[in-house]
């Protein structure tokens, strides 16, 4: 699930320096490689803008806004960096503001529609709800591979609808770039697997990060640019 810090966007780490020796990073061997290779990952891009308070007050935003009027169809390319043809997930929250209902179309640039929100509506009394949030999941394919994808919601009601946001997951390629690669495993992994790095180079450290507090450094064979 994703969430939002209402506070923040950065974090900080507080460093103690003194005249005695900190922790140190130590190294393991990679376990054997099994025959069940990994070249991707499930990366995940999230999308949400806060731009609009609807009671003008309290925590809670919304972003983009719709109208049956003209501002009916947004359409959102967002960067994927290594993207590989095939399956995507897209998680998707709105927000509608009609009394009479309403209901956002949700598709891909491939022109290929992954489903719709159907929002229920809203009272408009005094101290009645405001909007209705609702949250699908969408699955989808993209036929090619590429660095961007495109997402599209077309608004249909009689009042104004919002976006809250979109989280976009998508199959990437592990290669390591120049920048730092950070991936993770499938969460219903059994048993051993051996993820496969392109473009890896004697230099390239890797870390196993998967306990926060005690990191280490993994020792790996490279193989024609691959390790």
């Amino acid at each position: 699930t994703y969430q939002k810090n209402l506070y923040a966007d950065s974090t900080y780490y507080f460093l103690t320096v003194n005249q005695n020796a900190g922790l140190r990073l130590t190294s393991r061997q990679s376990l054997p490689a099994s025959q069940d290779r990994l070249t991707v990952y499930p990366e995940l891009i999230v999308h949400e803008l806060d731009e609009t308070n609807i009671i003008s007050s309290g925590r809670q935003w919304v972003g983009e806004s719709f109208s049956a009027g003209g501002n009916a169809i947004k359409r959102f390319t967002v960067e994927t960096p290594g993207r590989q043809s095939g399956n995507i997930k897209l998680m998707s929250t709105v927000v509608g503001r009609s009394p009479a209902g309403s209901q956002f179309a949700v598709g891909l640039e491939s022109g290929e529609t992954l489903g719709e929100h159907v929002v229920e509506p809203y009272s408009d009394e005094i101290y009645g709800l405001k909007g209705r949030f609702d949250s699908q999941i969408f699955e989808g394919s993209i036929a090619t591979a590429g660095n961007e994808a495109q997402v599209s919601y077309s608004y249909t009601g009689s009042g104004i609808g919002h976006l809250d946001h979109f989280v976009l997951e998508y199959s990437r390629a592990l290669a390591v770039g120049q920048e730092t690669l950070i991936f993770r495993g499938q969460s219903d992994f059994s048993g051993a697997r051996t993820f496969e790095l392109s473009d890896i180079t004697e230099n390239t450290l890797v870390w196993n990060i998967s306990e926060s507090t005690a990191p280490y450094q993994l020792d790996y064979s490279i193989e024609s640019g691959k390790g």
